[in-house]
This record gives structure tokens, C-alpha cells and sequence, in this order.
């Protein structure tokens, strides 16, 4: 797919093989005790398969946590790391400084 021309590039995506393949799934996968033969879920469908069909991409935009890299009581950070109720009583009141009324 091209923007304006070759020069311009965006994406160039050959179906020479399927992605299953391009996957480099192992052989056998291990489920607990149990050892399972990984089968390709899209066989005697195109080398495009899975997107050979309409689907949706979902894009996760995140803030905050609670994982130690933002430190309480750093850069007005609006949570409390220990906080019960994080969301609802810590977040509410900043969302006005984020939308403004």
C-alpha cells in the first residue's frame, strides 16, 4: 500500500506463506501437565488468513498504575498506590482538571 507513491511506503505486507507460519509457533505447547500438538487454526483458508475477513483492531489507551513507576506523592499524581477505591474517589476529582467544565 502506498501513501502518494513508491517513494512514500506505508506498508508492504507479501502473503507468500501463511502467518501461522510467519508465527513460528511451536510444535507442541504445554497446558499444565499436559502436552497439546499446536494445530493452525486457519488451515484450507488463504495465506492471508486471519485477515481475510472484515475485523476490528482495539488500541488500549492506559493511565496511571500501581506498579512502583509512578511514585506516590510525585507529580501531583491524582491515586494513591494502596487506595481502595482508586478510581472513584481519587480520579473523579482530577477529571475536572483534565475536562474542565
Amino acid at each position: 500500500m502506498y501513501i502518494d507513491s513508491r517513494l512514500h511506503l506505508a506498508v508492504d505486507i507479501r502473503f507468500d506463506k501463511p502467518f501461522f507460519d510467519r508465527g513460528d509457533f511451536p510444535q507442541v505447547i504445554t497446558n499444565g501437565t499436559e502436552q497439546i500438538a499446536l494445530q493452525n487454526p486457519w488451515k484450507n483458508r488463504p495465506n492471508s488468513a486471519p485477515f481475510d475477513q472484515p475485523f476490528y483492531l482495539i488500541l488500549n489507551v492506559a493511565v496511571g498504575g500501581t506498579n512502583g513507576w509512578f511514585p506516590d506523592g510525585a507529580g501531583n499524581k491524582p491515586w494513591l498506590d494502596g487506595s481502595l477505591s482508586m478510581y472513584t474517589l481519587s480520579l473523579s476529582p482530577a477529571r475536572l482538571d483534565v475536562f474542565p467544565l
